[in-house]
């Protein structure tokens, strides 16, 4: 199989290039608008480096994989669907809800499957937990409380015109994924609170909470805050919590961690040892391509988790619920 990466400005590329090749899959090339990172990324990973986009989709790839900022997904997306038709790409899908409805359009007219980053629908934990609840040990949703916080980022990813958001848009979406996933209900209302608190020096908003409503009557609230200190230990968390008519259940994402004490620098941190969730998602993508299979999961449900996050910046601005 034939694979091309297209910008390693996100940092999961790198686990992507280490999963290519651990699979023994044929890593084609790199392209970068950064010339420097993509060049180093290249050597590293022992292929060959493309300036230009359009030089390395013409290399007949099988797959293709997007790790640019959020405000260039739609151009690499668009550009890499008139050469490939298998499109792996982070989320957001893109920075504004119209230019991702687009987006699904131009690639179901021409025919190209997109397979959206969806790591914590193979986390073991939360995979068991849905396995849980249809087993309807619970009973009926009646309530859902979930975290999905981090340290503040740095780079591209706290700049407007790059990220296109702060913590709503690049944190909430993933685990209103995983609220729908594990529902198996949908939202039908919103409201948004968000604010730029603790980094004043950043463009976008770092503290933010979501509260949901489902058409089922269940009642959410999300935390996707960028929080948490540099002091602490571990880079985020991916929590979900659900009350059910006959039980609870709690689930930690990543919960598998070994407290490591540096007692030279003084640190301590968590190191984790659990399943590694990018490199699970991406050997099933690539299984699915490789025996010619479209997306295991529907990029609509991507597109799902997004218009509520859009829909919580609008709500946080009218300071009302909005109906979705």
């Amino acid at each position: 199989m034939r694979i091309g990466i297209i910008s390693f400005a996100n940092k999961r590329a790198y686990e992507y290039a280490e999963c290519i090749k651990e699979m023994g899959l044929n890593l084609i090339g790199i392209s970068d608008d950064e010339e420097k990172r993509g060049k180093e990324a290249a050597e590293r990973f022992q292929t060959c480096f493309y300036p230009k986009k359009e030089d390395l989709l013409s290399q007949q790839l099988d797959a293709v994989i997007i790790c640019s900022e959020n405000a260039k997904h739609k151009e690499d997306i668009l550009l890499s669907a008139e050469a490939c038709k298998n499109i792996i790409c982070e989320m957001p899908l893109a920075t504004s809800f119209d230019d991702a409805k687009n987006i699904l359009n131009v690639c179901e007219e021409r025919k190209a499957s997109l397979f959206l980053a969806f790591p914590y629908r193979y986390s073991p934990p939360l995979v068991r937990a849905k396995e849980i609840l249809a087993e309807g040990k619970i009973g009926e949703v009646l309530a859902v409380k979930a975290t999905h916080r981090s340290k503040v980022p740095e780079g591209w990813q706290v700049k407007k015109d790059l990220a296109g958001g702060g913590a709503i848009l690049q944190n909430a979406p993933a685990m209103i994924d995983v609220m729908r996933w594990f529902t198996e209900d949908e939202i039908v209302e919103v409201y948004g609170e968000f604010n730029k608190s603790v980094h004043l020096e950043i463009e976008v908003e770092d503290l933010a909470t979501l509260s949901l409503r489902f058409s089922k009557g269940a009642f959410a609230t999300l935390d996707p805050s960028w929080c948490l200190p540099p002091s602490y230990p571990f880079w985020g968390d991916a929590t979900i919590e659900l009350i059910g008519k006959d039980g609870a259940l709690l689930v930690n994402a990543f919960a598998q961690v070994l407290s490591y004490i540096d007692e030279k620098g003084k640190r301590y941190s968590w190191e984790y040892w659990g399943s590694p969730l990018n490199k699970l998602m991406l050997r099933d993508y690539l299984g699915h391509i490789e025996k010619g299979e479209g997306a295991p999961i529907s990029p609509l449900e991507g597109l799902k988790a997004l218009e509520v996050a859009f829909k919580g910046y609008i709500s946080g601005e009218k300071k009302e619920p909005l109906s979705i």
